[in-house]
């Protein structure tokens, strides 16, 4: 018997299918912020007269899409869900490891909402070694567990990266922006390697002047620093700088706090939530933006 198809999202790579639009947003900024980078008042004001010299990118569901398609079916718990997590059983039952993939499945599960918990508490990534390290601990010899977490981490990353796929237009894109602009990537990932891989497969690295993960910085968005690791490295100012996100409150607002614009991709806008909303340009698609950009620099200097 097939457990019931229902949507299932443990480990945070897929954010627009799982996360709700932001419906409520214009009731929330009229009520009051519910976190500091709620409030319009503590964000910085960027001189509209300052023109911007220069693109940054989110990652997932921004420029890559992730297509679970290419990744193999999962039941546990009454879902199926496409992850990685029968290639590394596999790999790790290879290796000797008596565990069904049942539990394996429960304790997969549990480190990535432990990681995503501390994740939030902290604004501070957790690597996905560190990650595989709580995986296995249960099955590993201590003595060889920081190789088999590295080992089982590359599995994981090489069968991710092959569900990151570049939408149609998107290095076109790309290219159409690039002479204009400097373009660069901040993003929330846990392995750095992953988003250089699939950057060179797909023939897109030479367009961005800096990209920034926050495992190499060690900082997550919405925190300042990681932007401000952006600025550094390419080397313009916050007010130069447009961050194109699809979370409003870690993309937009975290940007815009930094000193940053913000525009929010936001593909199913609800009216109220965009009226409402503090980002200085909204998109239905990452197409639109050199589009939006001109409407932008044709708007009266302030």
């Amino acid at each position: 018997m097939f457990a019931e198809r229902r949507e299932f999202n443990y480990d945070g790579y897929h954010k627009r299918s799982g996360r709700p639009q932001r419906t409520d947003l214009s009731s929330r900024l009229e009520t009051g912020p519910v976190s500091e980078y709620d409030s319009p008042f503590m964000l910085p004001v960027t001189p509209r007269s300052t023109r911007i010299s220069t693109i940054a990118l989110d990652f997932v569901d921004t420029l890559y899409e992730v297509d679970r398609s290419h990744l193999p079916e999962t039941e546990f718990n009454g879902y199926t869900f496409r992850s990685t997590i029968p290639l590394t059983h596999r790999w790790l039952v290879s290796h000797g490891a008596q565990v069904e993939l049942e539990d394996y499945c429960a304790t997969v599960i549990s480190a990535y909402r432990d990681a995503e918990t501390s994740r939030q508490a902290t604004r501070r990534e957790v690597l996905s070694e560190t990650i595989f390290e709580r995986i296995l601990e249960p099955f590993a010899p201590a003595d060889d567990l920081s190789r088999l977490a590295r080992e089982a981490s590359r599995i994981h990353m090489e069968h991710l990266a092959g569900a990151l796929v570049l939408p149609d237009g998107y290095g076109m894109l790309l290219e159409s922006l690039h002479p204009r602009y400097r373009l660069g990537v901040v993003s929330n990932f846990d392995h750095s390697a992953t988003l250089e891989a699939v950057f060179a497969r797909d023939g897109i690295r030479g367009f961005f002047s800096a990209v920034i993960v926050s495992a190499d910085v060690g900082w997550r968005k919405p925190d300042g620093r990681i932007f401000e690791e952006f600025t550094r490295c390419v080397g313009v100012s916050p007010e130069e700088v447009l961050f194109v996100g699809d979370r409003y409150e870690v993309d937009v607002l975290g940007a815009k706090h930094a000193g940053m614009r913000g525009a929010w991709l936001n593909p199913s806008p609800d009216p109220g939530a965009a009226e409402a909303s503090l980002a200085d340009l909204t998109l239905r698609s990452l197409c639109d933006l050199p589009d939006a950009l001109a409407r932008l620099e044709r708007a009266p200097q302030t």
